[in-house]
């Protein structure tokens, strides 16, 4: 129980709403995210880039950039779209051999939807959009639309890194 009932969380609000109502005050209550709005802006900018590049990287074949994106955990995990899943980074950086196969070209992809929530400690982050990828395997076209993409991203270091991600198709 508050000392002074005042400062109760309901008095407060019934305060602030009595006197933006009266006085035409305008007081910001806390939001649910406490962080200031550029660095609300700034984190959604680097994850979005953070999330592009996790597709993109592959149109160069650029390894360093791909190596930078996920977190190198034994728990990272992948669910792929064909149900398989792969967990830890040494097993998922298995698949960088294929990926970077001269015959693998990477031909486009393209992320919609995109939404992104942070934690209110700005240190995790969860998002979910709709991902096509295509690309042509020795000539011949492979790839995936409309697949949902869900994760998580953790800030170490100062940079985001996708710890885990699912990838499933919709059912047509």
């Amino acid at each position: 129980m508050p000392l002074n009932p005042l400062f109760s969380s309901s008095s407060l609000l019934t305060l602030c709403s009595f006197l933006q109502k009266y006085y035409i005050l305008k007081i910001k209550l806390p939001s649910r995210l406490d962080l200031p709005s550029s660095d609300k802006t700034k984190n959604e900018q680097e994850i979005t880039k953070t999330l592009h590049d996790s597709f993109g990287w592959a149109l160069t074949k650029d390894r360093p950039l791909f190596e930078s994106i996920f977190a190198k955990d034994d728990d990272f995990f992948t669910y792929f779209p064909d149900s398989s899943t792969v967990v830890g980074w040494n097993e998922f950086e298995k698949y960088l051999d294929g990926w970077m196969d001269p015959r693998n070209k990477a031909k486009g992809y393209d992320i919609r939807n995109l939404r992104i929530v942070i934690s209110e400690t700005g240190e995790v982050a969860w998002f979910s959009a709709i991902v096509d990828d295509i690309g042509e395997f020795d000539g011949e076209p492979w790839g995936a639309k409309d697949i949902r993409w869900t994760g998580v991203l953790e800030k170490r270091g100062g940079k985001w890194k996708i710890c885990q991600q699912h990838m499933s198709e919709g059912k047509r």
